[in-house]
């Protein structure tokens, strides 16, 4: 059956509460099977397992936009989440609700602008009568009436859940299943039962996949990896190793429109090592190989021609990017239809200037790249922008830590040095 999600903030709002009740009504005779957050959250929990499971599941979501909604911490990372799966699958239908005459600027003045080339539903100013509600209830349902066959569709969160679940239900000592979910913190109270024939290894990759801090990601796949084949046990490290990155920010690497791999993009990230960046890639595609390439460039050039010098370098990793000859013609240069295309780019020791003209190059001759500006352990201030005179650009936010660049790279030396540890040789 197909799921929706109702996103939402009224407690304290009887107008919101009555819409959320009446959406929901519809949506159950239309035979959709509707989730809502009021009983999954207890007081004082920091997350709740549940709800994380829904919003990674759902094939739908609306969201419900009041005054309440702007101010809650549930809200804003709900529709993070939410936002990031419609960016990676465009089957995905998400409807925002203004509520009681709220406007879509306040939306962006409160750091919701990822919704708002969304198609809203909206009530007037004043909303008394009976009539305004029901006309705003018909125009949420005339919507999904539109939905499509979730069968058809390909949801890049859904196959990583799925696919890291898979590997773990290969474990072979199932309580060593158990002493995973301990060792990334979860609550006993939340354990599933682990006598159960299926859900277990969604359970925990659920778990897992949630930016897990590096330690607790550590220490489960250590509590596993005894229990599981060679093969299983690389190909799990492979698809958790950037769950230490949020999913929050890595998902800004991608353009706001659904599916959309023909928009170019410029994205700043504080590192020093393009392996980072392509963690971040990766986190932000959820390893979905199919639909994304990743090229890096840049370094110090060493000749007179400082600028050409670097363009050269970055026409040719553009080229092998998209598994064209070194010699191919700039004219001829074509990206894979459907597919996202990364640039990691090592600048922040060269003069803005060429910066400025290296990025300008690149989207010219191949607008659909998706460049990634590595800048170094400091985040690229305004006036460091301004100097680059890229002003389209994306600053990815809150920036790596001082030492998270260093921990991160730490994490993915030491898990994938398990297998070989296990059989007692060191890398």
């Amino acid at each position: 059956m197909t799921q929706v999600f109702i996103s939402h903030s009224s407690r304290a709002d009887p107008l919101a509460r009555q819409v959320r009740e009446r959406i929901a009504a519809g949506l159950g005779t239309k035979h959709y099977e509707v989730k809502v957050d009021t009983d999954a959250l207890k007081p004082g929990e920091d997350w709740c397992p549940t709800l994380y499971q829904w919003l990674a599941e759902c094939d739908a979501a609306v969201i419900l936009f009041n005054q309440e909604a702007l101010d809650s911490f549930w809200v804003r990372r709900e529709v993070n989440i939410l936002m990031w799966r419609r960016a990676l699958n465009p089957g995905l239908l998400v409807i925002p609700v203004l509520i009681g005459g709220l406007k879509t600027a306040v939306l962006k003045d409160n750091g919701f602008s990822d919704v708002l080339p969304v198609e809203f539903a909206r009530t007037p100013a004043e909303v008394e009568d009976e009539s305004a509600i029901e006309d705003l209830v018909k125009q949420v349902l005339q919507e999904f009436a539109e939905l499509p066959d979730p069968s058809t569709e390909s949801d890049s969160m859904r196959k990583w859940i799925g696919l890291v679940a898979d590997y773990l239900e290969r474990t072979r000592k199932k309580k060593a299943l158990t002493e995973a979910v301990r060792a990334l913190g979860i609550a006993d109270e939340y354990l599933p039962n682990m006598d159960a024939q299926a859900g277990v290894g969604q359970f925990i990759a659920q778990q897992m996949l949630d930016a897990a801090p590096g330690g607790q990601l550590m220490n489960a796949i250590l509590e596993i990896a005894p229990h599981l084949d060679g093969d299983s046990l690389e190909r799990l490290i492979t698809q958790v190793t950037p769950a230490w990155i949020s999913g929050e920010v890595a998902r800004h690497l991608l353009p706001s429109g659904a599916g959309d791999t023909s928009q170019r993009r410029t994205v700043a990230l504080n590192a020093c090592e393009s392996r980072t960046a392509h963690q971040f890639v990766d986190r932000a595609m959820c390893l979905d190989f199919g639909h994304y390439w990743i090229g890096a460039a840049g370094g110090v050039a060493v000749g007179e021609d400082l600028a050409q010098e670097t363009l050269d370098q970055c026409f040719g990793a553009v080229r092998h990017l998209l598994g064209l000859p070194p010699g191919w013609p700039l004219e001829k240069l074509m990206v894979r239809p459907g597919c996202f295309h990364f640039l990691i780019l090592t600048m922040h020791r060269l003069r803005p200037e060429i910066v400025a003209e290296v990025v300008a190059e690149l989207h010219r001759v191949v607008p659909q790249l998706i460049i990634v500006l590595l800048t170094g352990d400091t985040p690229p201030t305004a006036e460091a922008l301004r100097e680059w005179r890229l002003d389209e650009v994306i600053v990815l936010s809150p920036p790596l830590g001082p030492d998270e660049e260093t921990l991160g790279y730490q994490l993915a030396h030491d898990l994938r040095s398990i297998p070989d540890r296990l059989n007692g040789c060191w890398r």
